[in-house]
């Protein structure tokens, strides 16, 4: 009779393993912004779209590139768990995506999924981003709205880079840990982004202006230039909620490739940040144990 029992209990798992083979559980979905603005795939650096679609994947997603026009098949947004804008030209990506698209990301965070902006990512997430260039001089454009508040490029290391070269290595703390991350003409977000902004949370700061003296120690009147305080250090990267769905922003780049550190000759003392842009995806997509 034990032995019986034995071979019901042997053969009820071997049947149970089987069906687990046979059916493997889907993986989450993810869903990319490609299109104009995202910066382009080259035959010495990955894209941005790209180094996004290796972080989702490396946090155990499915990847679906989506832009700039609404898919046909909407059931894409049923099913992703997670929207990601990546890096590029801010400015081009939110003039080339159709508004019917945005307003499907609007209404897919509110439906209780998650948003992802690395840089670009960053300003578009925001009511409003802009920056005073001598070229252009002031420029200001609406947004998705999904952080109170505004956006603007973050000018404070203008002296130290270059047309050539406008990227650099810059040292902050993430969720109070130090690290060493690829910042490439990003935004800041100012204060009043934490206001409406449900259960918000300052994940990074820029460094400290004390550490940077400037002569710049005051906000011209009238200009967009980042005023020079030295009790604010401006917010890098922060997260929190939009209606039922969960935003994470920050303007460096966690998702940064090893080739584009290459490419300007950039020393990163502690290495990639894969880690930390994982971390966004599954927090945003409500995967992790925060």
């Amino acid at each position: 009779m034990k032995y019986f029992a034995l071979l019901f209990v042997g053969l009820f798992a071997v049947q149970l393993s089987a069906k687990s083979l046979g059916h493997p559980q889907a993986k989450p979905l993810a869903l990319i912004y490609k299109g104009p603005g995202s910066c382009v795939q080259s035959s010495v650096t990955m894209g941005c779209s790209e180094a996004s679609a290796v972080v989702a994947r490396a946090a155990g997603f499915d990847v679906e590139y989506i832009g700039p026009k609404l898919p046909a098949d909407l059931t894409l947004f049923t099913r992703a768990s997670v929207w990601i804008q990546p890096g590029g030209r801010a400015r081009v990506q939110v003039a080339e995506m159709e508004e019917s698209l945005k307003q499907k990301i609007r209404d897919f965070i509110k439906s209780g999924k998650g948003y992802v902006g690395f840089c670009a990512g960053g300003f578009l997430a925001s009511e409003k981003f802009g920056w005073n260039s001598d070229k252009d001089g002031e420029f200001e454009v609406a947004a998705l709205g999904l952080i109170p508040g505004m956006s603007r490029y973050y000018d404070f290391f203008d002296d130290e880079i270059s047309e050539e070269n406008p990227a650099k290595i810059i040292s902050t703390y993430w969720l109070n840990v130090k690290r060493d991350v690829y910042w490439e003409l990003g935004p800041y977000f100012n204060e009043d982004a934490l206001s409406g902004f449900q259960n918000s949370e300052v994940v990074a700061r820029y460094p400290s202006v004390i550490q940077r003296p400037s002569a710049l120690d005051k906000k011209p009147e009238g200009s967009g230039r980042l005023g020079r305080s030295k009790n604010i250090q401006p917010i890098m990267s922060l997260r929190g909620e939009y209606y039922g769905g969960r935003v994470y922003v920050t303007a460096v780049h966690p998702e940064a490739p090893q080739d584009w550190r290459n490419y300007y000759k950039l020393n990163d003392n502690d290495g990639l940040d894969i880690d930390l842009a994982k971390e966004m995806v599954l927090w945003a997509a409500r995967l992790n144990s925060n």
